[in-house]
């Protein structure tokens, strides 16, 4: 972070260059929130049902040997 002293210099020198003052955008800190049953492309789709599909089998198979 800069201290006071420099940011005023930091402008002096930029104004002296013809350098336009540039004004500070805000920043999110977090992403955008999606809905539930939103994918970014289809291959996340895909993803997801194949490990949803795996996940099933396991159980299934792991409730039919109990």
């Amino acid at each position: 972070m800069t201290r006071k002293r420099e940011g005023a210099a930091i402008r002096q020198e930029a104004r002296a260059n013809g350098y336009p003052a540039r004004s500070r955008q805000p920043q999110r800190s977090l992403p955008e929130p999606r809905d539930a049953g939103e994918f970014e492309s289809r291959g996340e789709l895909v993803v997801t049902i194949v490990v949803g599909f795996l996940f099933l089998y396991a159980f299934m198979w792991l409730a039919a040997a109990y």
